[in-house]
């Protein structure tokens, strides 16, 4: 039996009142995932350079940016596949905090060191966070 021969008719406005899924956009996936990659890059690339010497991040609050990182590669890879807003939310997070640890840590060793000798891995952990942030808010339409 049919819900019409029962007197039951479906409701056409149920159906359309549900948004439809967003998934994010692959250029938004790749941004976080590209961003993601740059801090963790960052966090192995000298943070200060003295002489032929230089210390590495990871060394130093590189590590927290290194774990950051791979958290946000993981969340990345996986708002991939899924509409859910929490992993890019998580992203999103997870950038603005090596976009803080980049700027307190260059801050930091702008004041104590001429700026000849500060690395290239603070940079690339703060533009590889703002990437990363880029991307989290892009998603298909």
């Amino acid at each position: 039996m049919t819900g019409e021969v029962l007197g039951i008719q479906s409701r056409p406005g149920a159906r359309a009142a549900r948004p439809p899924l967003r998934y994010p956009s692959p250029t938004g996936v790749m941004l976080m995932a590209g961003g993601a990659s740059l801090v963790i890059a960052g966090s192995f690339m000298p943070w200060v350079r003295l002489g032929p010497v230089s210390i590495s991040g990871v060394q130093s609050d590189g590590r927290i940016t290194l774990v950051l990182g791979l958290l946000m590669l993981i969340l990345a890879l996986a708002s991939r596949s899924s509409p859910s807003i929490f992993p890019r939310v998580l992203v999103m997070i997870g950038a603005v905090l090596a976009i803080v640890v980049a700027g307190i840590d260059n801050t930091r060793l702008r004041e104590g060191l001429p700026d000849n000798l500060i690395g290239a891995g603070i940079g690339t952990v703060f533009f590889g966070g703002v990437t990363a942030l880029i991307g989290t808010f892009l998603r298909d339409r």
